[in-house]
């Protein structure tokens, strides 16, 4: 009967904390629904309310934004930035849409061809004099990073 009670509880605690997500994340319209036939935005945020039904301590995204349209990407940006508040998460993002994260971010790195070419603050990022962290922020083409890979038969 004790092993019972303590799944039954178990469970009811879980169901308690899916509710707290499901509400957080304005996702009340599509509870019932199959996340295939949801919206892209609506399936990045089903994936993010999966995670934090476990409550982590921290949450890591990667590649957060890819494939979501302006208004979308800026709906998750706000939701990992209230996470962030309300709940006292700490947030790791791995992007390359850094003009849409730098608004929320306390640290950002920037690493290239396998080293760290910067660590500092997302001010300290935009003022940035180094080369490589001017061509990236501003998408130049041309720049100490190479846009075409180099020929795969040197590489051999």
């Amino acid at each position: 009967v004790d092993a019972f009670v303590r799944r039954r509880t178990e469970e009811v605690r879980h169901r308690e904390r899916c509710e707290e997500v499901i509400e957080f994340l304005d996702l009340e319209p599509w509870r019932d629904q199959r996340v295939v036939g949801c919206a892209y935005g609506v399936q990045k945020r089903v994936e993010l309310g999966r995670a934090l039904a476990l409550d982590p301590p921290l949450m890591i995204y990667d590649e957060p934004l890819t494939g979501l349209d302006p208004i979308a990407s800026g709906v998750i940006m706000s939701l990992i930035s209230r996470l962030n508040d309300s709940l006292g998460l700490t947030s790791l993002i791995v992007t390359h849409h850094v003009h849409e994260t730098l608004p929320i971010a306390d640290r950002a790195v920037v690493i290239a061809n396998g080293s760290i070419v910067f660590d500092g603050t997302p001010s300290e990022l935009e003022t940035s004099s180094d080369p490589l962290v001017k061509q990236f922020l501003k998408g130049e083409p041309d720049g100490p990073i190479p846009f075409d890979a180099p020929d795969r038969s040197e590489a051999a």
